[in-house]
């Protein structure tokens, strides 16, 4: 059940991620590694 819930989250963060740019940005961390910190920071909120 726990995992259900993190996979929908990790979806609505991609489909956020996209809508704002993130993978696009020239600046700042890569997005590969700014969107796996992302999904690891989602993972640990939920203890999966």
């Amino acid at each position: 059940m726990a995992s259900r819930a993190v996979c929908r989250v990790e979806n609505a963060v991609i489909r956020w991620c996209f809508r704002a740019g993130v993978f696009g940005e020239a600046d700042g961390p890569t997005p590969d590694a700014h969107f796996w910190q992302t999904i690891a920071q989602v993972r640990a909120y939920f203890g999966d």
